[in-house]
């Protein structure tokens, strides 16, 4: 008769436990996602190439032109990021945005770059050897060396 009534508590127990295990990982999972927010996107979501300030290998006027139009940015979204009327978009929001430009992209156009699962391994393999007879030749030539006394 006890051990029922040990059954039956410790079923009530559980799921007890259970519960509140799922409120902790709600909590923590909203925690996660304020911390998130909180970060600005452009330390861990990719940029365009034409966002990076870099002007190598461009003449005078290219360059100028480009650090006129890097400016340009910069000051407008200044205005943007501190506008109240404007909807302050969050980081989901940008990577979703981001998400869906890679959709559109790649709807556009079909990948010539696609290389099958076999392919991969086969560059890695030929990796490996090339490495392998590179070791291999620089300790025969470590061999051969005189040495000096």
């Amino acid at each position: 008769m006890k051990n029922k009534k040990r059954k039956g508590s410790v079923a009530a127990e559980s799921d007890e436990v259970v519960e509140d295990l799922g409120r902790v990982i709600q909590k923590h999972t909203l925690f996660f996602d304020k911390l998130i927010e909180l970060i600005p996107a452009k330390f861990y979501l990719p940029t365009d190439d034409k966002e990076k300030p870099w002007f190598q290998g461009l003449s005078k006027v290219a360059k100028a032109e480009a650090k006129k139009e890097t400016k340009e940015n910069i000051k407008k979204s200044r205005r943007d990021r501190l506008d109240p009327d404007k909807s302050s978009a969050t980081t989901l929001d940008f990577l979703k945005e981001s998400l869906g430009k890679e959709k559109v992209d790649d709807s556009d156009g079909v990948h010539d770059r696609s290389v099958t699962y076999e392919e991969l391994r086969q560059r890695l393999h030929r990796k490996f050897e090339e490495f392998r007879a590179g070791r291999n030749l620089l300790s025969r030539s470590m061999l051969t060396l005189p040495q000096l006394e």
